[in-house]
């Protein structure tokens, strides 16, 4: 089941940057993860040591997340299964740092909910590889999306080096809601999400997706179910607009 993406209530609100302001009480539908981690690859890290691979992430959708850990800490023993679960997956980089592949609003929201160390799945080990080719094992691995938060190419020497250094795609927070309203299916088709998000940024100004995200949530789910979204991973099929 999908997570719903945040609304106002009368008790709190989430900001332009997709921060909670107020109270906590935000429409949640469920957990947001289905990935396992291995436990015999997890370790403790601090986040001073996790490198994203991509460049930007959607805060509307950190936000949720956000929310999603504070609830669960006053259950000690579900929030420790939950962190286990869904650690951070990392590769081991030449320059001994780890490199986050996966999960990239799970750890911003780990760091904004004040965390700072946090449980990661080591996955593999390139230390031995030179910084080049780490980067070209990367890319061809599907694990490296070295774009900014206005979706434009930066390279991997661009990208920041910490998790809480990430910028705001807010086109990237579109792409999820659209995907949690039905506009389109889940798929383990690698950077699907940027991929709507891209499509999405040429159709609908940044303007209206700050200042009135709901509508522009319902132009994207008009787009996504139109003939142009057709070429998208995911792509649900053609149904009426709503």
């Amino acid at each position: 089941m999908a997570a719903a993406f945040p609304r106002r209530t009368n008790a709190g609100r989430i900001d332009r940057r997709g921060f909670i302001t107020g109270s906590l009480a935000l429409v949640i539908a469920g957990p947001a993860y289905a990935r396992r981690a291995d436990k015999s690859k997890v370790i403790n890290a601090s986040f001073d040591l996790i490198r994203p691979s991509q460049g930007a992430v959607g805060m509307r959708e950190v936000a949720i997340k956000i929310t999603e850990v504070i609830n669960l800490g006053p259950k000690p023993e579900k929030l420790a299964k939950f962190l286990l679960k869904e650690a951070l997956p990392v590769v081991r980089g030449p320059a001994g740092g780890l490199h986050l592949i996966d999960h990239h609003h799970l750890g911003r929201a780990l760091w904004e909910a004040k965390y700072r160390t946090v449980q990661v799945e080591v996955v593999d080990d390139l230390t031995a590889l030179a910084p080049g080719d780490f980067w070209a094992e990367m890319e061809k691995r599907r694990w490296l999306h070295a774009n900014d938060a206005k979706g434009v190419f930066v390279g991997p020497d661009k990208l920041p080096q910490h998790v809480k250094d990430m910028g705001d795609d807010a086109y990237r927070s579109l792409a999820g809601a659209v995907r949690n309203a039905g506009g389109y299916q889940k798929t383990d088709v690698p950077f699907a999400e940027f991929k709507w998000a891209d499509f999405l940024r040429v159709r609908i100004p940044l303007s209206t997706v700050e200042r009135n995200f709901d509508g522009a949530l319902k132009q994207a789910l008009q787009w996504a179910r139109s003939p142009d979204a057709a070429f998208l991973p995911g792509f649900s099929g053609l149904k009426k607009a709503i």
